[in-house]
């Protein structure tokens, strides 16, 4: 549950720096791409993991006992 509240404050945070950047609030457009490819890769990562997860889980559920 920690790694998907880090996920999730990596978006958020990258959505706000965007926002900042879109409004006029801040000029730091190279930091907000910054954050948003952080974003992307904690979010890419999470998908990765889910996916071996349910792979492990399916061949573990094929298994006889």
């Amino acid at each position: 549950s920690d790694f998907l509240n880090v996920v999730n404050s990596n978006s958020v945070e990258a959505g706000s720096q965007v926002a900042d950047v879109v409004q006029g609030k801040s000029d730091s457009l190279a930091q907000a791409m910054i954050s948003m490819e952080e974003s992307k890769m904690s979010f890419q990562l999470m998908l990765e993991i889910r996916t071996k997860l349910l792979e492990s889980y399916q061949e573990i559920s094929r298994m006889q006992v």
